[in-house]
């Protein structure tokens, strides 16, 4: 039998042994991302090169995450520097990125009433102003609405476009969805709320039309300076029983918007006393401090097993002084 011979080219035999002899590198990490409201940033792994296993760093104390393509959610605003490691059997290897989360425009959901079963919320509200000295006539009507609808993790999700009374709601970087006129251009001032939202995360599309009146608040009237001390109480009313009204909530607030005490009574009171126990205790500095009175309707709806609340609200402020 003839024997075949095998040739080998000097080239080929050095490709040959070039291939054999070479070590594989480590991958070459890179990733892009993209801030959205609510605190959420989206990566997408850019890696090139062979991955055995890749790592995210998000530096807020979270876990780190091993997804290819990770969705975070920052829930503080701040600058952090997020830190991807890739590695293979060449080794491994890291690209960092400053991602900034900006806290942006955030609703003030103390202001207004809050159910513990609720998953979501639509706010129609009317605010009215008095002078002090004349709490029975008010010189200036507002509307404003507002919508926050929660997850599952309770935060705010985006749930498409957002009307009341056809007015468009801006869509605010937590996710909360707000109106607020500046004057009496536009305020409901026939009793009807019409709400209708695209729907989304979870919610679906909704049309909700909620006849019937605001409840009728009056102005508060003033009380006087409040003294520092256990034996000190305040005295918050309105000029008027308050009614028709579910429910009222009142509210001393500093002049941060930081509740320093609140209290929920039935409609048709025209006051409430808050005592040292009731939380005039946080009082801790002489100054102003700011009062507030929500009188509300709701109705309570079922939406894919999500609650949500839908509210009337007329609202009023004042102010007093400690000394």
């Amino acid at each position: 039998m003839q024997k075949m011979k095998i040739r080998v080219s000097g080239i080929l035999l050095l490709t040959v042994l070039a291939l054999l002899g070479c070590k594989q590198k480590p991958p070459l990490v890179t990733f892009e991302y993209e801030t959205r409201n609510g605190g959420i940033v989206v990566f997408t792994n850019t890696t090139a090169g062979i991955v055995d296993e890749l790592e995210w760093d998000f530096d807020d104390g979270t876990e780190n995450s091993k997804e290819t393509n990770p969705i975070h959610r920052y829930v503080k605003a701040g600058k952090y520097e997020v830190i991807l490691t890739a590695q293979n059997a060449g080794g491994a290897s890291t690209h960092s990125e400053i991602i900034e989360v900006v806290a942006g425009t955030q609703e003030n959901l103390d202001d207004h009433p809050q159910f513990s079963d609720a998953h979501g919320y639509y706010y129609a509200r009317n605010t009215l102003e008095y002078l002090p000295s004349i709490p029975t006539v008010y010189t200036n009507i507002r509307g404003s609405a507002l919508a926050a609808l929660y997850d599952s993790s309770n935060f705010l999700v985006e749930v498409g476009i957002v009307s009341c009374n056809a007015k468009e709601l801006e869509l605010n970087p937590d996710n909360s969805y707000s109106y607020h006129s500046e004057d009496s251009s536009w305020y409901f001032y026939n009793g009807e709320v019409l709400w209708r939202s695209d729907g989304g995360n979870g919610y679906p599309a909704v049309v909700e039309n909620l006849p019937g009146s605001f409840p009728e608040l009056q102005g508060i009237v003033p009380s006087g300076d409040l003294t520092l001390g256990k034996d000190s109480t305040y005295i918050l009313k309105t000029a008027k029983q308050i009614n028709p009204a579910d429910s009222v909530l009142w509210l001393i607030q500093d002049l941060n918007g930081n509740n320093i005490a609140s209290k929920t009574t039935p409609g048709g009171v025209a006051g409430v006393v808050f005592d040292w126990e009731d939380g005039i205790m946080n009082i801790r500095q002489r100054g102003t401090y700011i009062t507030k009175v929500v009188a509300y309707s709701y109705i309570r709806n079922v939406y894919n097993f999500k609650v949500v609340y839908f509210t009337k609200e007329s609202f009023t402020e004042g102010e007093f002084k400690v000394i």
